[in-house]
């Protein structure tokens, strides 16, 4: 290439310039259009971090209303112990387990979604089922698995205890199906015990063997230990039905008296019981 070639080609617009040059004229034929789609864009960056500061003051104040239920769970029983001066008390624990309820519900019906609200739900199942409400445990505990994430720490517990009130409510199939889940979540050994231990609930011959490999299975576990005096507990005689009569004592029978030796004589009637006789006779 000669150097007239290259001093020609050196005054051309380099390419960059050119494309630049088109893009900018673009933009200014079509500011209107440009300037809607950045504000549109600005619009929803802005609603992204609007809900985003929304949903984290929704979150901290769903958080001080939990602590605030569970605080009035923790308060004392008139009573009880001695009670710090200033601190708020209840007279009994139907009372105290009222007050908690109401709480929990309030966190759970005013900030649905919200983290605090699902764990509100699960301690309302636990209250509920310590409280004999089985069907309401039920459906709390259900709502807590529904939104939970896998990784929650109160999930094992959750499951065992919605277990527990399915069997209160004689539904023995879902309990079943129940605890067979707490293998999902690495507790095979109490999967495998509350199966057995149903079995026995329910009066099933196999539920003997179901426990003998329980305390098989896993010796070093606290579940050995369960089974084991399950099995004990089974394998007493029942108790006899409530307003029935016991078994009269049967009279133990005297040994026979050695050889050579007179046999013991029968202790000798009351003085009254001897001198009736005598006017008998």
């Amino acid at each position: 290439m000669s150097q007239k070639q290259e001093l020609k080609q050196l005054k051309q617009p380099d390419e960059f310039q050119v494309v630049a040059g088109q893009a900018m004229e673009w933009l200014i034929s079509n500011k209107n259009l440009v300037l809607g789609v950045l504000g549109a864009f600005a619009a929803v960056v802005l609603g992204l971090w609007a809900l985003s500061t929304y949903n984290e003051s929704q979150e901290a104040k769903a958080g001080a209303s939990l602590a605030s239920a569970l605080e009035i769970a923790s308060r004392p029983i008139k009573g009880e112990g001695t009670i710090p001066a200033g601190q708020e008390w209840f007279d009994n624990k139907e009372g105290r387990d009222l007050a908690t309820a109401a709480a929990l519900e309030k966190t759970r019906s005013t900030f649905p979604g919200s983290n605090a609200a699902r764990t509100a739900a699960a301690q309302l199942g636990f209250l509920k089922l310590r409280m004999g409400d089985a069907a309401t445990a039920v459906t709390m505990f259900t709502e807590f698995l529904d939104k939970a994430p896998k990784d929650d720490s109160l999930r094992s517990n959750v499951v065992l205890a919605l277990g527990t009130a399915q069997e209160k409510l004689g539904k023995f199939d879902d309990a079943k199906a129940t605890y067979a889940k707490l293998t999902e979540l690495g507790l095979p050994e109490q999967a495998e015990y509350q199966t057995a231990r149903l079995l026995l609930v329910q009066g099933k011959p196999e539920a003997k063997e179901a426990l003998e490999k329980v305390a098989k299975d896993y010796p070093k576990d606290g579940v050995a230990m369960d089974a084991q005096r399950r099995l004990e507990l089974a394998a007493l005689p029942p108790p006899p039905p409530p307003g029935a009569t016991p078994a009269p004592e049967t009279p133990a029978t005297p040994a026979p008296a050695p050889k050579g030796k007179a046999a013991p004589k029968a202790p000798a009637a009351p003085a009254s019981k001897a001198k009736a006789a005598a006017k008998k006779g």
